[in-house]
């Protein structure tokens, strides 16, 4: 526009989603004599929380796509395939370029544990020793592809790998709660010990989110 114009006022346009919430939880029964030790209660209920965490990680990559509940990342409706990822890094490649296509830029890779050894054991030519990803992708700089990060989850299904841009995925999180009774086991002289976690999350452009196989 020339210089001193006004500027025609528009209305912004956003994008939005609906972010389903869901809840995890743990109940324990503690006996009366466990719980009034500090240090074993605080052993089990830390023991409780890891556990609603794996749960929630576990909802967060592979819930099943239903309505109205929270879809995990792998299902959500509208997400790129990459296909197998194959003997060297194309794919990848492929992916990140997908998701900056899209106008997203790829933040991090989230990895099942046999996916990244399959990701490091790539070789940069046939019978050489040599990794393909080079020595700089070790534990001591923090796993990376490209300088991508990558995150190793237990809680991913075996084989998988999912590129995602951070930026693009929103989420609705409580608190990981921790509620004591000592009604719910009266008659077995025991006290019961819940954790529970609400959470929920979602992309806003799913081509952005790229998942990949090593098979």
């Amino acid at each position: 526009m020339p210089e001193g114009d006004e500027i025609d006022p528009g209305d912004a346009d956003l994008a939005e989603v609906i972010v389903y919430t869901g809840k995890v939880a743990v109940l324990s029964k503690l006996s009366n004599e466990a719980s009034k030790s500090a240090q074993a209660s605080k052993l089990i209920s830390d023991s409780m929380s890891r556990a609603v965490i794996v749960k929630a990680n576990t909802a967060f990559l592979s819930n099943p796509a239903t309505d109205p509940g929270p879809a995990g990342l792998l299902n959500l409706p509208g997400i790129t395939d990459g296909g197998p990822l194959g003997s060297n890094l194309d794919a990848l490649v492929d992916a990140f370029t997908l998701i900056e296509s899209d106008g997203g830029n790829a933040s991090h890779i989230i990895a099942a544990p046999d996916a990244w050894a399959a990701l490091a054991k790539l070789k940069a030519a046939t019978g050489s020793n040599a990794p393909l990803l080079g020595a700089s992708t070790g534990q001591a700089q923090g796993r990376n592809v490209f300088g991508v990060p990558v995150l190793n989850c237990a809680q991913a299904p075996a084989g998988s790998l999912v590129v995602v841009d951070k930026s693009d995925l929103i989420a609705a999180v409580g608190a990981v709660t921790l509620a004591v009774s000592d009604h719910f086991y009266f008659g077995s002289d025991s006290e019961a010990m819940r954790v529970t976690f609400r959470f929920g999350a979602k992309a806003v452009h799913p081509a952005r989110v790229v998942k990949l196989r090593t098979a």
